[in-house]
């Protein structure tokens, strides 16, 4: 049975139906199994559609179908489940630029990607401004506290200036908007609250004191890593609001 599993898979992706001769009997027609091709084809297609709605939104859905059916031949799934298909959408998409000739699309994928696995993502332990409170009455030096982004967070760096134009077309799908994107280098991050994803630019100071922090950085370090290239970061204000919104988890590990 595993056998003709690996053999049907491959006529699947390759589209060779003579390998599945030996299976079928002589009177078998083999052009029947395109059914089962061609479903395999929509199912990917509409998954990716349904992942990367923006993309979508931007370049047109014929465009879109013809970029996702060439990425399915790339790289088909590999996983039991097409929820999270699509995690090499962005980088296919500056290998075929040609085909939709949008500077900056791949940043836009990355954000409905990251949109994505946040939506998806476990439900998370937060580090609250009381536990703080706890540990610190506790003795603990806050400084050697250790940190990081939850499941339920993600962090973008955008080589374009995609950020207001892709919340534009979340908020409002129904209209159509222009697309002009600036070369300028965003940060962006988006987590998962109890209203749904919310996502907001960061300025270059708070992306670098939060991408030490998810990487288990101890908060004194990360901050004073941040400060030595801006003195006037405000690092109190700055992790109350990572506290406040449910961005933080400790670090046990």
């Amino acid at each position: 049975m595993a056998d003709f599993e690996a053999t049907f898979t491959q006529y699947i992706e390759m589209g060779d139906s003579a390998v599945l001769g030996p299976w079928l009997p002589q009177t078998a027609n083999l052009a029947f199994a395109a059914v089962y091709r061609n479903g395999y084809f929509k199912t990917c297609i509409d998954a990716l559609t349904a992942n990367f709605p923006i993309v979508v939104y931007f370049i047109g859905e014929a465009t879109f179908r013809l970029l996702a059916r060439a990425y399915v031949d790339a790289h088909p799934p590999r996983r039991g489940t097409l929820a999270g298909y699509g995690e090499l959408f962005a980088s296919f998409l500056i290998e075929t630029h040609d085909l939709h000739n949008l500077r900056g699309l791949e940043d836009i994928a990355n954000l409905d990607y990251a949109w994505l696995n946040c939506h998806f993502a476990a439900e998370p332990v937060t580090l609250s401004a009381e536990r703080v409170g706890e540990l610190t009455e506790a003795g603990h030096d806050i400084e050697d506290l250790s940190v990081r982004t939850g499941p339920h967070v993600q962090l973008v760096t955008a080589a374009y200036a995609v950020f207001d134009a892709w919340t534009a077309a979340r908020i409002n799908p129904g209209k159509q908007l222009k697309i002009r994107l600036a070369t300028q280098v965003q940060h962006i991050l988006l987590w998962r609250d109890y209203d749904g994803i919310k996502s907001r630019l960061l300025d270059t100071p708070e992306h670098r004191f939060i991408a030490a922090m998810s990487k288990g950085v101890p908060l004194g370090r990360a901050a004073t890593a941040v400060i030595e290239t801006n003195p006037e970061f405000e690092v109190a204000s700055t992790f109350a609001a990572l506290l406040q919104n449910n961005i933080l988890e400790e670090n046990h590990g």
